[in-house]
């Protein structure tokens, strides 16, 4: 019931209250309206068939490579991500303690 009255009492002083508010700057173009039928420019050049043919042929190569190699990617780096499973939490601990890496 309390709660009922003060919101009574508060409800009509809100109408009071007096806001002064700068406009946010911006942008003013007043009467001009954006013209949609213009198609606007690219920010970057497409790519293109022959870019993407010849990021497709290097890649290939290297998957030849990698597979001439006897490994496939993910056994080619196994010997160096156990050893930085191995190691990398000891030097997270000695890093965020602040001590001098051993």
């Amino acid at each position: 019931m309390r709660f009922l009255w003060l919101a009574a009492v508060l409800a009509p002083l809100c109408g009071c209250a007096n806001f002064d508010a700068d406009p946010v700057p911006g942008a003013r173009r007043e009467g001009n309206y954006p013209n949609l039928n213009i198609r606007p420019k690219s920010a970057a050049a497409q790519y293109s068939d022959a870019e993407a043919g010849s990021d497709r042929a290097g890649l290939s190569a290297i998957k030849d490579v990698v597979a001439a190699e006897g490994a496939t990617p993910h056994e080619s780096q196994r010997e160096r991500l156990e050893e930085l499973g191995a190691s990398h939490g000891q030097k997270a601990i000695e890093e965020i303690e602040g001590k001098p890496a051993q």
